[in-house]
């Protein structure tokens, strides 16, 4: 099949990296994907290069349509994916049009949006066969919200990617008996870095042997880097910046940490989870459905800064709980949220125009 996925940005971030894997899972079922996107990114080098890419001339999403639709007119495609709120706002109608089967995929939770968003958002429903959301809560406030049909609704889960494609890079080394807390992905106010620095204030008394070890880049790096500094916590801490190769990282990490004060389907959870990482986090968004608390890893009560600073202590002090815990998020995350599974499942999505079941 002739597959068209389209995604506003290639940059770093949960939605980007899943239609990544997408794009490069279904190429290696036999697939022909093109990926349409108007914003290089990180992640463009990661692409299999097999796959076509489409490079959209404006931020415009009536004229990136425009384009979709000459696209599709002049090239055949059998499916248009879309990743977002703006993607399916280039791709949907023109995808519909040239008589594709139009899929749109929902990862966040979209309380951002005001009122005309979520009317332009069921409209564009209208033209799409299935919309795709990243976990259960999104699925609900999808139909609650923006009035999005319950037949049109499928909650087909994000996959991880633990892959090391063969690349060696350097990273700090890591001294004897050292616990390294790790956190990887966007440096940005909703991700909400600052929880991660209270906790290593509150730990500094206690624990000498500790590292927060934080991959990632993003517009608040400098805000967390002058706060880091201000509570004379340097030594305490590892900024690495982008890493495209997260996999060496995850490895090394002892326990997990997600402080996000909103989540749909964190990748970021998945991965630490199928490399065997332990995880603290909120009880946000879709958090409940890849953590299980008291067995993977830990639930917090938002904002709970105290609690937060409790569990990590004890998965820090408790060797034994760490590989407990460690070996349980393994086989849950492995066996429930690989690549192969998305894979087949969205093959059948694309074949079966009468998917109904909720996944």
């Amino acid at each position: 099949m002739k597959i068209l996925i389209i995604n506003q940005a290639l940059g770093y971030g949960g939605a980007q990296k899943q239609a990544l894997v997408d794009a490069n899972s279904l190429v290696e079922l036999g697939h022909e994907v093109t990926m349409a996107y108007y914003q290089e990114g990180e992640f463009i080098e990661q692409l299999n290069e097999k796959i076509k890419c489409l490079k959209l001339i404006s931020n415009s999403s009536i004229i990136s349509g425009l384009q979709i639709l000459i696209y599709l007119l002049f090239h055949k495609s059998d499916v248009v994916h879309t990743h977002q709120y703006w993607a399916s706002k280039v791709g949907g109608i023109p995808g519909k049009l040239t008589g594709n089967r139009v899929i749109y995929n929902e990862h966040g939770l979209g309380k951002w949006r005001r009122w005309y968003h979520r009317v332009i958002i069921w409209f564009l429903s209208l033209f799409a066969d299935k919309v795709i959301t990243s976990c259960k809560l999104n699925s609900y406030l999808r139909n609650k919200l923006d009035r999005i049909s319950e037949n049109k609704l499928m909650t087909l889960y994000n996959s991880f990617e633990i892959k090391h494609n063969g690349e060696e890079i350097r990273i700090p080394q890591k001294e004897k008996d050292t616990i390294w807390i790790g956190y990887v992905g966007r440096f940005n106010k909703v991700k909400q870095l600052e929880y991660i620095i209270k906790v290593a204030k509150r730990l500094k008394p206690i624990i000498k042997n500790v590292k927060f070890v934080l991959v990632g880049d993003g517009k608040e790096r400098q805000n967390i880097e002058k706060i880091i500094k201000n509570n004379s916590l340097d030594a305490e801490f590892i900024i690495t910046g982008f890493c495209k190769v997260p996999y060496y990282y995850y490895k090394t990490f002892d326990v997990f940490v997600l402080p996000s004060k909103i989540e749909g389907f964190s990748i970021s959870l998945l991965e630490a989870g199928a490399s065997g990482v332990p995880t603290v986090c909120f009880d946000v968004g879709g958090n409940k459905e890849i953590v299980q608390s008291q067995r993977t890893g830990f639930l917090i009560p938002p904002f709970n800064i105290d609690e937060m600073t409790s569990k990590i202590l004890q998965l820090c002090s408790n060797k034994d709980l760490r590989l407990e815990y460690s070996k349980n998020a393994k086989e849950y995350i492995t066996n429930n949220f690989s690549v192969e599974k998305r894979r087949k499942l969205l093959d059948k999505l694309y074949r079966d125009y009468n998917v109904k079941k909720v996944i």
